[in-house]
């Protein structure tokens, strides 16, 4: 049998940061870690894509998956492998209802070999009591599956005492683990339990929409800066790799979530041809594709000249 653990959690919370910890010390277990988007994982740039396979093996003995063939279709094909892991992380997208997920762990052909552990919930402390109603329904719905709470950005929330009294009006039992960085030890996340009774809040969950953008025209950071300032209000998560200007051999990891965008270097470019490659998440009729598009075409087409010119001579 090869438990599984289910970490859900609004866009930007952490949870993407929480898995590359547990790849990072696997504490001796063999660990499959399945996510939905590759992009956002903090490994060795967009490995799966650069690679196009599904399962990636690392070198400490823990493989990475990707979702995109379904959920149950990709827990089969980990468990089919020759070496099956010790135990199975899931990563549930950051707009997903927790309660689908458990009832599609629950089929009972699959159930009997891969069981469901625990569901763990990140919660972003510093904006978890600012989101909008839509969004705050469908963060109760992923606490309120959990049998763990992990209270992440509390660094940056000064004081975490607001957003650990709503994980309480959601779940006032639940063990609550405050975090950094989703920094916590491995065999804090297992066994933790869960709660399956989906009729324990029946709140309708929001829809949400999405668009991407890829140009291979270098982009300012402050023309970037000056674009955030533009986007609609439903927008809640953008995320991918940036073109920089300022950084010509690097790419750049791009993040934008409760109202904080953090921009990173990466590794260099190498062979690959550099290019910004984003996605913007917002609630349903918020994501204006078209808009968007034609304004980060226009903030590269600007910044494939003008800007270059402008870093050239301050060098």
């Amino acid at each position: 049998m090869v438990p599984i653990t289910l970490v859900t959690g609004f866009l930007g919370a952490g949870k993407t940061t929480l898995l590359s910890n547990v790849l990072r010390d696997p504490q001796g277990l063999n660990i499959a870690v399945l996510v939905n988007d590759f992009g956002a994982v903090n490994m060795d740039a967009e490995l799966l894509r650069d690679t196009g396979e599904e399962i990636i093996s690392l070198e400490n003995g823990c493989i990475c998956c990707s979702l995109s063939q379904g959920l149950l279709a990709t827990v089969t094909k980990v468990l089919q492998r020759t070496d099956p892991p010790d135990r199975i992380l899931i990563e549930a997208s950051g707009v997903s209802d927790p309660f689908e997920i458990v009832e599609t762990l629950a089929d009972p052909e699959l159930r009997d070999y891969a069981p469901l552990d625990g569901v763990v919930a990140v919660v972003d402390a510093d904006t978890m009591t600012d989101q909008t109603l839509e969004v705050a329904s469908l963060a109760r719905r992923q606490v309120a599956c959990a049998g763990l709470v992990l209270l992440n950005k509390v660094d940056l929330a000064g004081s975490p005492d607001a957003a650990r009294a709503w994980v309480r009006s959601v779940s006032p039992d639940v063990l609550i683990v405050e975090t950094r960085h989703s920094n916590v030890p491995l065999p804090t996340l297992l066994g933790v339990g869960a709660n399956t009774n989906m009729e324990g809040d029946s709140a309708k969950t929001p829809a949400f929409e999405s668009t991407a953008f890829t140009s291979t025209s270098p982009i300012s950071l402050q023309r970037l800066h000056d674009l955030l300032g533009t986007l609609a209000r439903g927008i809640v998560r953008a995320k991918g790799i940036v073109n920089l200007v300022e950084k010509p051999d690097h790419r750049c990891l791009f993040q934008v979530s409760g109202g904080r965008a953090t921009l990173t270097v990466g590794r260099a470019w190498g062979v690959e041809s550099a290019q910004t490659r984003l996605v913007f998440i917002g609630l349903k009729g918020s994501v204006d594709a078209s808009a968007i598009r034609s304004k980060l075409e226009d903030v590269a087409r600007q910044g494939s000249a003008q800007d270059r010119d402008t870093l050239r001579q301050a060098r």
